[in-house]
């Protein structure tokens, strides 16, 4: 909720920027006033003056100002025409730059108590120089640099400082503070970071955002001269979007005199011979390899460089030779052939004398370029929040996108090319009886229509800021304008912040007459880290489209805008940030978001950052805001990830492509979608796109007769657009789906024939086992892999099976066993090789293979994470050919486990434990050698930890367990007031009296300082336990804690929708102060007030029980109109309850690169009133049950004058593997939704997720309930 909320008012914030700085530009406006225009406001008209003659002006004009402000004030500018041109910017600054030196460069001033030393000779450069630093001020010293730095920085490297120590009186910290400001926005707020080095060694997390004050490094005790060097990307400078503004040098307890401060570029770069290492597929792989030498002696230097495909498989190994002089730079060619390969990933190691001394991560990508001019209707847009410059801007027209939704400036509208580029400006405007709105409009439209445009949308975030009725009247007046100045135009109703039913009813009711006032809806859906089939698009798609059809309105178009996945990952301290999904996901969750949008009616879909270049923030300093905001095509180093390859591949074959429908082929966890394309390259056909939602699944696709021919290809494409060709086998195409989609592409069939096409989960023709080994890490590991082969087919098959292993994996042995003797015996008279095989009908066989691993896996590094820990699978693939025709693929993996592993398990053995719980963290050593080191816990809010630390050691695949104690204590003392709810669930207010140092309750509920404090994305008390070795392995896990004790009956519970026999429960009262979503919280702003006017009109309350047949709920919501299931479409309109049970919540990964589990596992049931009567529906199949109605669970419903409650039974066996076992526990979600008559129009969870159906869906953010037996109470 912290990003949802940060939007909310950056949003705002920037509304009102712009509509001070909103102008229409006039074809006479004079070069001066162009120019005057951008040195005071930052922004420019591409139309009335080029990037290079603006660029040409500003460094002339820069180059001659002595004024500091003025200075100061174009040098932003130069660097903002700079980052236009991030590829070449990032190239601009030598390989050491010094920022600060004696002189000190004109860019920056000194503060007035900088002083001089007298010259000493720099040991580095030889040369006399004077070094600066601040009289000493009750043992503090501070001086400061002031100014801007005129260059881009480079995306990666590190800061150098040279300082002297003049006497022996050392002092005790030593630190640089810079300041920083967003290159990309002409109005951003300075952020400051500071690095510190102190003689009291600290330790830190390698694993760890550093925060805007962080430990840097340990002081050296003896006087002269030293060099402290810290990360760019600790500093938050990595990336090309930081300006650095100001520098402080600072010491305490001693005396330090500074030298210069250095920006080094890394020791190695890799640079194609394309902008941004993208390449065509036709062209090879060509880079320019960079090596620097920063020190004062030459230097011989060996580089290994490997190059390896998306799945791992080593296309290139070579070892180039560097003789680097002093502080010099060397360049070697670096060339891969053109190739299949559409991904590419390099890995690179630095060695001097065989010593490494540095190691680093490339990446390149080869994209079929959809340049194919402006496209109408095209599905695909994007969110365009800055400027980066036309450089960009032709890229992303290669890519296929074209839709732009952007600020509405005429200057960014002159930055698209309108034929190829639709663009929707978003305007702010309520011109209802308010003449100046209305003139202002008026003169925004022109300008646009003249360029060639047609769509507009007004407000943004609109359903959070303006009534519906209030903004129904203005909407009707936009649209009037609008279609008076041109008939054909588009109106667009801006951006809601989620698919909000309710305010849709209303602004339909607004309809007069059956005249529409405006073409179409677009609503945003922040669901990260759900995946894309457990976010409810397709349910919140389908009850406004069912809203259109009900108000006579169905050609009204449906957008999903600036919705993304999250990349920010959990390494804060105390910050409950786990809603990052790990960049290895990022790609296929973005391509089957839009996939699931197009099949649930969704017109166009609008990402937000996941296809956004202009922002690029990488740093570990959330100080930086850095959980906003990322790109997901683009690594910080400029370089592409998967998403890039991937989004072209999507739109080249889906440009011209209509949704036909999803088949089905008896199994929830595939999804096949059907598409007609046309005007495509590969001509008329259709299309077929597949994929599971978790793992990997063999299915079998029988073609219609018309194409079943086995002498036939179809053409296979991966998610990057990697093809093959790919025959049949008695009509059948054998595939292998993971959660990445695929294409097929067939030729053109007719409707009658395309019902032939059947999909269906049977025995494949060729699969693996296991497709996962777990490998032990520092050790060499054997395992042994099977190829199972069956012949389904009316005739014999004979092929060969080729297995392909990646770089380090090698063959011990081989065998091929028949599954029959005869077989066995026909394969050995025909004299078969030892890849061959003889399938007859009906018939199988199993290859068997003994592998070895190596210690360490050749890592996918395609990813900055990787650093971070995660060692990446190594990936294996079979092949079964026959005649020379490839018939089915099948993929295993090794996967190395990771040396240290954490878990954390909450132990409550009484309701009363819950008041002083305790944490078990359990240490495993996956590793070959044994480990010791120290182990602790991390919390926030109020939460003292017994004991501090514990120390582990542990043999070769040995585990600990480790328990620590946790007390409430507060930090103040309090006395409030606080509502909940007594056992028969009527509200009651409590007195609540808490002393500073004394032990408080943890199930209390602190409202601004602990339990329930944070919404949506986390909540609870948030623990990490984090275990370092010696030899300095690291690893984390955290994850938000409830401690709520569920108390078994005594007796079975009585079903009647009374609550007598709950008499022992423990209640939880979910207050929505600061917790609802998606109601008009700024409608004060625009004379309206919020809906929502206390917990009379929505609030709600549970509890739960159990004996050994069942657990039962009891639940309620407060609610002054109560609205039965809606015929919406969708089960959550009326007023509903969702909840999701993690039957396993001991294994849920919660570390910094969390793996997500398989939803499958999880129990989803929606819980409600129809015609009927009460109802539970399984909202999800699980392995064990499918989704729908469940009659198994008892149910009994009371409606009341304020609210509706609800009593429920479910059997354990509904929740398997769940058992009624004391002291264990399971996770839980819950979502109550608010319907008063229009459709859900909010709603309020416990442990909840962001957007969607309000549920967590991740277990990761589940709350913890724990099973007791004891009853008594404090």
């Amino acid at each position: 909720m912290k990003s949802f909320i940060f939007r909310v008012y950056f949003f705002s914030a920037l509304a009102l920027a712009l509509a001070q700085e909103i102008a229409i530009a006039a074809a006479n406006h004079s070069r001066d006033e162009v120019l005057a225009r951008f040195e005071q406001q930052g922004i420019f008209d591409p139309a009335l003056i080029s990037e290079e003659d603006l660029l040409a002006h500003i460094q002339a004009v820069y180059a001659q100002e002595t004024d500091p402000e003025r200075q100061a004030a174009l040098a932003k500018r130069l660097l903002a025409l700079k980052w236009m041109k991030l590829w070449d910017a990032n190239a601009e600054m030598n390989a050491e730059t010094a920022i600060i030196d004696d002189p000190l460069p004109p860019y920056f001033h000194p503060s007035e108590n900088w002083q001089w030393s007298s010259k000493l000779t720099n040991p580095v450069t030889g040369r006399m120089t004077r070094l600066h630093y601040a009289a000493d001020t009750q043992g503090r010293t501070s001086h400061l640099a002031s100014g801007v730095f005129p260059s881009i920085l480079p995306v990666n490297g590190q800061l150098s400082q040279e300082v002297y120590f003049p006497d022996e009186k050392f002092p005790t910290q030593v630190w640089i503070r810079i300041e920083t400001l967003y290159v990309g926005m002409p109005k951003s707020k300075p952020i400051t970071v500071q690095a510190r080095w102190t003689q009291q060694p600290e330790t830190i997390m390698a694993t760890e955002n550093r925060p805007a004050n962080f430990y840097a490094g340990q002081l050296p005790r003896t006087t002269g001269w030293h060099t402290f060097t810290v990360k760019l990307i600790d500093l938050g400078l990595c990336g090309t979007e930081r300006i650095i503004s100001n520098i402080e040098f600072g010491a305490a307890g001693g005396n330090v005199w500074f030298g210069r401060t250095l920006i080094q570029r890394p020791f190695v770069e890799v640079r194609g011979a394309q902008k941004y290492n993208v390449f065509s597929p036709q062209e090879p792989f060509a880079f320019e390899i960079r090596a620097h030498n920063f020190s004062a002696s030459t230097k011989a230097y060996q580089l290994d460089i490997l190059a390896s495909d998306y799945e791992g498989m080593v296309l290139r190994r070579e070892t180039l030779a560097f003789l680097i002089p002093p502080h010099g730079t060397q360049t070697q060619p670096f060339t891969i052939p053109p190739d299949t390969a559409r991904y590419l990933t390099l890995e690179y190691t630095l060695r001097e004398k065989g010593i490494p001394v540095y190691h680093g991560y490339s990446a390149a990508a080869a994209i079929v370029s959809n340049v194919s001019g402006r496209k109408p209707d095209s599905p695909f847009g994007m969110m365009y929040w800055d400027q980066p410059g036309r450089e960009v801007r032709d890229f992303y027209e290669r890519l296929g996108v074209k839709l732009m939704v952007i600020f509405p400036q005429i200057e960014r509208l002159h930055l698209f090319d309108s034929g190829a580029f639709e663009i929707m400006p978003m305007f702010w405007a309520l011109p209802q009886e308010k003449p100046q709105e209305e003139e202002k409009l008026r003169q925004q439209i022109p300008p646009y229509l003249q360029a060639g445009q047609r769509i507009f949308s007004n407000f943004w975030e609109t359903d959070l800021r303006v009534p519906a009725q209030l903004f129904a009247v203005h909407m009707h007046r936009f649209t009037e304008i609008v279609k008076e100045i041109a008939p054909n135009a588009m109106t667009v109703v801006g951006g809601m912040a989620w698919f909000n039913v309710a305010y849709v009813q209303q602004l339909l009711q607004a309809i007069n007459n059956g005249m529409p006032y405006f073409d179409a809806i677009t609503a945003m859906s922040y669901n990260t880290p759900t995946p894309p089939e457990y976010t409810g698009l397709d349910e919140d798609a389908a009850a406004l489209r069912a809203l259109f059809e009900t108000y006579g309105v169905p050609q009204t178009e449906l957008w999903n805008v600036e919705w993304a996945y999250f990349e920010n990952l959990n390494l804060n301290r105390g910050e409950w940030q786990n809603t990052g999904v790990a960049q290895e996901q990022i790609a296929a969750y973005t391509i089957r978001h839009h996939l699931l949008g197009f099949a649930s009616g969704i017109h166009r879909m609008v990402p937000g950052t996941n296809i956004y270049i202009g922002r690029t923030p990488l740093s570990k300093n959330y100080g930086h805001s850095m959980s906003l905001g990322r790109s997901s095509i683009f690594r910080y180093d400029l370089t592409p990830l998967p998403l890039l390859p991937a989004y072209s591949t999507m739109t080249r074959l889906l440009e011209d492509a209509q949704f036909i429908e999803t088949l089905d082929s008896g199994d929830a966890n595939v999804i096949c979608q059907l598409y007609r394309r046309k005007q495509s390259q590969h001509g008329d056909g259709l299309l077929i796109v597949a994929w599971t939602a978790f793992d990997h699944q063999n299915v079998v696709l029988r073609l219609p007769s018309a194409i079943r021919a086995d002498d036939k290809p179809v053409l296979l494409s991966n998610m990057l657009g990697e093809e093959q060709w790919r025959y049949a086998s008695d009509g059948n195409v054998h595939l292998e789906l993971s959660p990445e989609p695929r294409y097929l592409l067939l030729p053109n069939i007719t409707d009658e024939e395309l019902l032939q096409l059947n999909l269906s989960v049977a025995e494949p023709l060729l699969a693996v086992e296991p497709r996962i080994i777990d490998a032990t890490p520092g050790v060499a590991n054997t395992a042994t892999l099977t190829l199972h082969l069956h012949n389904a087919s009316d005739a014999a098959l004979r092929g060969e099976l080729r297995l392909r292993l990646p770089d380090g994996v090698a063959m011990i042995s081989q065998k091929i066993q028949y599954q029959d003797s005869m077989s066995a015996l026909l394969a050995q008279k025909m004299k078969l090789d030892e890849h061959e095989i003889l399938l007859g009908r009906g018939h199988g066989a199993d290859a068997v293979y003994e592998i070895s691993l190596p210690e360490t896996p050749s890592r996918n590094a395609y990813y900055e994470q990787v650093e971070l820990g995660r060692q990446s699978d190594m990936n294996m693939m079979a092949e079964f050919v026959s005649e020379g025709r490839l018939l089915a693929s099948a993929t295993a993996s090794a996967r190395y486990l990771p040396p240290l592993d954490v878990r954390l398990r909450p132990v409550l053995k009484t309701a009363v434990s819950a008041d002083a719980p305790t944490l078990q963290v359990r240490v495993v050593n996956h590793s070959a050698v044994s480990r010791k080191g120290e182990v602790w816990l991390d919390a926030s809010g109020w939460v003292q930890i017994a004991p501090l630390k514990q120390s582990f050691s542990l043999a070769p695949g040995a585990s600990g367990l480790y328990d620590f104690t946790l007390t409430g204590m507060p930090e103040q003392t309090l006395d409030y007031l606080v509502e909940t709810t007594d056992t028969a669930l009527q509200r009651v207010v409590q007195q609540v009296k808490l002393q500073e140092g004394e032990p408080m309750r943890l199930t209390h509920y602190l409202q601004h300082s602990g339990y329930l404090v944070t919404f949506g994305v986390g909540e609870g008390y948030f623990i990490e336990a984090l275990a370092r070795e010696q030899s300095g392995i690291e690893t984390r896990q955290g994850r938000g804690f409830a401690f709520r004790p569920t108390v078994k009956a005594k007796t079975p519970i009585v079903i009647d929708g009374n609550l007598d026999d709950w008499c022992n429960a423990m209640p939880q009262f979910v207050n929505p102060a600061n917790r609802l979503n998606g109601l008009t919280f700024f409608a004060n702003m625009y004379g309206g007030t919020m809906q929502w006017t206390g917990n009379d009109d929505f609030s709600a309350a549970w509890q739960m029980m159990w004996d050994d047949d069942f657990l039962y709920l009891a639940t309620r919501t407060f609610d002054d109109h109560v609205v039965p299931q809606q015929a919406l479409r969708t089960f959550w309109n009326g007023d509903v309850l969702s909840l999701q049970i993690d039957p396993l919540p001991d294994e849920s990964d919660a570390s910094i690169l969390p793996i997500p589990r398989d939803l499958r596992q999880i129990h989803t049931f929606d819980i409600g009133m129809n015609a009927t009567g009460p109802i539970v529906r399984r909202k999800y199949a699980t392995f064990a049950h499918p989704a729908g109605t469940v009659a198994s669970i008892r149910m009994a419903a009371k409606t009341m004058p304020d609210g509706i409650q609800y009593e429920i039974a479910i059997p354990w066996t509904e929740l398997d593997p769940l058992q009624p076992t004391s002291s264990g526990w399971f996770g839980a979600s819950f979502a109550w939704y608010e319907d008063d008559g229009g459709g859900r129009e909010t709603y309020i969870n416990w442990f909840g997720g962001s957007g969607g159906n309000g549920l967590a869906r991740e277990p990761r953010l589940f709350g913890d309930i724990h099973l007791v037996e004891d009853v008594s109470l404090p």
